[in-house]
């Protein structure tokens, strides 16, 4: 399971779901899929109340179907 944190893209995020630094027209929490390279790969904005845990979870799978981790090999 993933973990949510606050983006600063200025300094460039790295991979993973984070809290966007802005809100929704109407102060909604958006949260941001981030893949290696930088590059936005999806956002979610939610509402008061919605799943913010189930919602990040979302997005983790998204990235890492678009973006998987490097495979580690034993040797």
């Amino acid at each position: 399971m993933g973990t949510m944190r606050k983006a600063v893209f200025k300094a460039g995020v790295g991979r993973g779901v984070w809290v966007a630094q802005w809100a929704g027209e109407n102060w909604e929490t958006i949260l941001v899929a981030v893949r290696r390279d930088g590059r936005r790969l999806a956002e979610r904005t939610l509402k008061a109340g919605e799943d913010h845990i189930g919602a990040a979870d979302e997005l983790w799978a998204m990235l890492d179907e678009a973006d998987p981790g490097p495979m580690l090999k034993v040797i």
